[in-house]
């Protein structure tokens, strides 16, 4: 009974660490959208530097050639910011994907363990079934033989006295069976 409540304390404690584990996922939600925060802001500067160009489109129909000049050099920020928001983009899918991947390998190995443990408490809950059937079956085979007692029978003082002492005997011995039994287990558990 008592490594039935260890079972489900561990069980607790992994459930806890999933928790832990999930709240790594919030924080990393939480960069997730520092970084879109920065895509839009490098978006924004790209829209700025669009509208300079439609602006110097517009205000300097006099000169073509410093126009065409302006609108090169706009034309390579642009493409220069174009390539600093893909390559952050990609960096940021990667680090996220490594993550996610980290987590869920994590998360998984803590739940193959949780379940392991539940199964070895659910054994362990049935051969405590067992043996409490046996223990009820003894109870019964007593309380039978205790119903067949007449008064005359005691007379016999002696030999129910013996009986009740063997009786004891035969319940520490089965407590004692009991005992290696949970000690054997434990070994074996701690030996896997």
């Amino acid at each position: 009974m008592i490594d039935k409540i260890k079972g489900l304390l561990e069980v607790k404690k992994s459930i806890t660490h999933l928790d832990s584990r999930l709240r790594e996922l919030e924080e990393m939600q939480k960069l997730n959208k520092e970084i879109l925060e920065k895509n839009a802001e490098a978006i924004e500067s790209i829209l700025q530097l669009t509208n300079k160009l439609h602006a110097l489109q517009k205000s300097k129909q006099s000169s073509v050639l410093d126009e065409a000049e302006e609108i090169s050099k706009l034309r390579k920020e642009f493409e220069k910011e174009l390539k600093k928001f893909q390559e952050l983009q990609r960096q940021l899918y990667d680090r996220l994907g490594m993550r996610i991947s980290e987590v869920a390998e994590h998360s998984a190995k803590q739940f193959d363990l949780s379940i392991d443990k539940l199964r070895k408490c659910c054994d362990e809950a049935g051969a405590l079934s067992v043996e409490i059937s046996r223990a009820k079956e003894e109870i019964a085979k007593f309380n039978t033989a205790a119903s067949k007692i007449r008064e005359a029978d005691f007379e016999f003082k002696e030999a129910a006295k013996k009986l009740m002492s063997q009786d004891k005997q035969k319940i520490e011995l089965i407590k004692k069976i009991e005992t290696l039994k949970k000690i054997i287990a434990a070994e074996r558990r701690r030996r896997k």
